[in-house]
């Protein structure tokens, strides 16, 4: 645990009436047993889904948040739509590009929905058509759709 973590925890007790004092929440905690101070963390570091996390590193990354704390409360209050366009925009990340390989060796569509929309129709309608670099084709067509 971090050295920040440990004073949440204490600010967490003290402001939330648990102690009257730092000096009483260090006490509180150092007499805990390893089952309420495991539940004392889940309350106080809430448990993330992967895409929170992702959103959470967005907001660091892109200069909305200067630290994990407004990280936290934007997260909280942003709209749906906001939301889904940095989930949409996570293919620019490392993790979303592995993620969309992914997609693509299963034979996912890459740009628009339909028949004949995954990147091996792509690439092999690109071939058909005398595309010099077919791969890059169904790249470029990929990309378009997903954004880089």
């Amino acid at each position: 645990m971090t050295t920040s973590e440990y004073h949440q925890l204490l600010k967490f007790l003290y402001f939330e009436g648990y102690a009257d004092s730092y000096e009483e929440a260090e006490y509180i905690i150092e007499e805990m047993n390893d089952e309420d101070f495991e539940a004392l963390c889940e309350e106080v570091f809430p448990q993330f889904t992967q895409e929170e996390l992702e959103i959470l590193e967005y907001l660091m990354n892109e200069g909305y948040a200067s630290d994990d704390q407004s990280a936290l409360v934007i997260l909280e209050n942003m709209s749906d739509e906001w939301r889904e366009s940095i989930v949409e925009a996570k293919y620019g990340t490392p993790s979303g590009r592995k993620e969309l390989a992914k997609k693509i060796r299963k034979g996912k569509e890459i740009g628009k929905s339909g028949p004949g929309t995954g990147f091996k129709e792509v690439e092999k309608q690109a071939k058909k058509y005398g595309a010099r670099d077919p791969k890059a084709v169904a790249a470029a067509a990929m990309w378009k759709h997903y954004g880089k």
